[in-house]
């Protein structure tokens, strides 16, 4: 009985040994993902910093436009209906650059 309870502490101390140097190699990945992770993070709070700042221009550009468009219809009120196809036809104009622009001009060579 002696042999066999040697024999059953040295496995359990193998098993032992085992099981902690998986408890090592798992905490060790786990801190390397956890670096990989903050990495990713900082990464990414740059982009959303400047994501943030675009949405913001953006939102200044469309307000400014917006006001440039309540002057517009000021301007037009009390003018009567000739101003105002003057007006439709400088907004047809400028959607037609626009198309020009962007469906156009990409295909002409130069």
């Amino acid at each position: 009985t002696l042999r066999r309870s040697e024999k059953l502490m040295s496995h359990n101390r193998s098993e032992q040994e085992t099981l902690t140097g998986s408890l090592l190699d798992m905490a060790r990945m786990l801190k390397e993902q956890t670096m990989h992770f903050g990495s990713s993070l900082e990464a990414e709070k740059d982009i959303l910093d400047r994501a943030g700042k675009g949405l913001d221009t953006s939102a200044q550009g469309m307000e400014a436009a917006g006001q440039r468009m309540g002057t517009l219809r000021r301007m037009t009120e009390g003018k009567g209906w000739w101003a105002r196809v003057k007006l439709y036809g400088i907004i047809a104009a400028l959607w037609t650059a626009c198309f020009l622009v962007m469906f156009v001009m990409p295909k002409l060579r130069f």
